[in-house]
Order: C-alpha cells, then structure tokens, then sequence
C-alpha cells in the first residue's frame, strides 16, 4: 500500500475542514437570506396592516367629531387626534391635520397619515390645501408610500345630506299641518295664516303656531301643535332644528312661509323655506 507523507496527510485534512466550512458558510448565507426576505416581507405585510387599520380608526373618529373638528378653522392638534382615535403611532409614522378648508359651501379638514419609506424623499403634506406629495423614489423595485387620506369634505357632505333630509320631513310634517287647519276652518278663516298667531299681545289660540321671535327651538313648537316626535327635529351633527315665522324674515301673504334651519360647525346654517303649498325650496 501507498504511504503519503504525514504533512501531507495533514494538508488533506485541512483542505476538507476549509471545504466544509465554505460550504456551511454558503448554506448559512442562503438562509440568512431567505430569513431577511421573509423578515422583510413580514415587516411589510406588518406596516400595510397597521396603516389600514389605523386610518379606519381616523375615519371613524372624525365621523364622531366632525362638529368640534370643523368648529375650529385651525389645524387639529395630532396628540389630540393620535389619543382620541386610540392610535399609537408606530414606524415612525407621520400624523398631519390640514388647516379649516372650504369645497362648495362645506367646510372640513384634512388629515393624513403616512409611514416614512426606505428610498423615497421628499414626501411632504400641505396644510393650506389638504394634498400630499409622495415625494421621489430612488428605485421602481421599492414598495410605495403607505398612507391613508381621511378626507373631511366627504364626511361633512354626507352630515349635510342627512341634516337636508330630516329638515324635508319636518318641513312635510309642518305643511301636512297647515293643510289639515285649513280643512278644518270655517269659511271665515280660511285664509289665516296658520305658521303665526294673528296677535301676538293676544292670549294664544292654540290653532296657530306660537310666534317666534328670530330662530328658535322647534321641537316645543311641533310637540306643543301635534305634529309629531320633537326627537326626530336632530341635526346629524346632533343639534335641534331651529325656526321661525318672525314677519321680518317670511311671508305675510299668501304664500305664508315659516322657516327652518340646522346649524353647521363651520357657522353658516342650512336653510330650508315651508311654504303653505307643497313647494320646499333649499
């Protein structure tokens, strides 16, 4: 049998040691990548998660205070904002309120909140118009920017249209009424003004509407004349519906009028004119 020298021998040795130890190296590496791009992956999935879920909460919470966020014209604080939503701001994430800003007559806010992004520069919010700027991206391989937009002009919209429809059935309600003391009436009374008491110094007749000076509470006036709950006349801002048939403000001939108006948080009411025929002009 073939001897080999000792040293040899050794050098056999060690090269096997150096072979083992670069192939484990290379399987370490392997996994160690694939460990980074699950981690990664996960990272991602963590953050699309935290985003969705806190801008449903940011949604949610101006929905509930629309009528104290768009009674203040300045920016929301964001720790007043971050703590009321029940948001913890993770991945440094970024919570910005826009100034009070106005689209057709409504007036809202704007409030964004983004998560700052590996490779992307220049993200920015303008609070003086409620648009935000993703910024520059240094690669198109890189995730987009994960923000969420919750946009106050299409809550208040909604808050309108909802305060527009409880004031058209008030406002039915109140014509159905008048048309029904009409039917009533003897031919001498026929044309009365039934929204107003004829003299106001006068003791009441209860079959006219009590005579308001200036806009005031009108639940105690449908509930005092029959003409239905008084918890129906909400505002979807949760404030009572207010009238009036103050001379100065409608008509004293035919067609006789009566006004009723919602308050809104920005100060300019919603306003809605009842007349004694069927028309409701808004």
């Amino acid at each position: 049998m073939r001897k080999y020298p000792q040293h040899q021998s050794g050098f056999v040795v060690m090269s096997l040691l150096v072979a083992t130890a670069v192939i484990g190296m290379m399987i370490y590496l392997g996994f160690s990548n694939d460990i980074s791009r699950i981690t990664g992956t996960q990272l991602e999935a963590e953050r699309q998660e935290w985003i969705v879920d806190n801008g449903k909460a940011l949604d949610e919470w101006y929905l509930r205070n629309a009528w104290v966020i768009d009674s203040n014209s300045l920016a929301i604080n964001v720790t007043t904002i971050a703590s009321q939503a029940g948001i913890t701001l993770k991945y440094s994430a970024q919570l910005v309120s826009s100034t009070r800003l106005n689209r057709n007559g409504v007036s809202y806010h704007v409030i964004a909140m983004w998560l700052p992004q590996t490779g992307l520069t220049g993200t920015a919010f303008d609070v003086n118009t409620g648009l935000i700027t993703e910024g520059t991206y240094s690669s198109a391989s890189i995730p987009r920017l994960k923000y969420h937009i919750t946009n106050g002009a299409t809550i208040e919209s909604q808050l309108v249209t909802k305060s527009l429809k409880t004031m058209a059935q008030a406002s039915t309600r109140l014509e159905t009424w008048f048309i029904g003391q009409a039917a009533v009436a003897t031919s001498a009374d026929v044309n009365n003004n039934w929204f107003r008491q004829p003299s106001c110094a006068a003791t009441a007749d209860p079959r006219f509407l009590p005579c308001l000076a200036g806009f005031q509470d009108a639940g105690p006036v449908f509930t005092t004349a029959a003409m239905g709950a008084a918890s129906d006349l909400v505002s979807a801002w949760g404030r009572g519906l207010l009238m009036t048939n103050d001379p100065t403000l409608v008509s004293t001939t035919h067609p006789y009028s009566v006004l009723l108006q919602a308050e809104t948080p920005w100060g300019t009411p919603l306003q809605a004119t009842v007349t004694e025929s069927t028309n409701l002009t808004l």
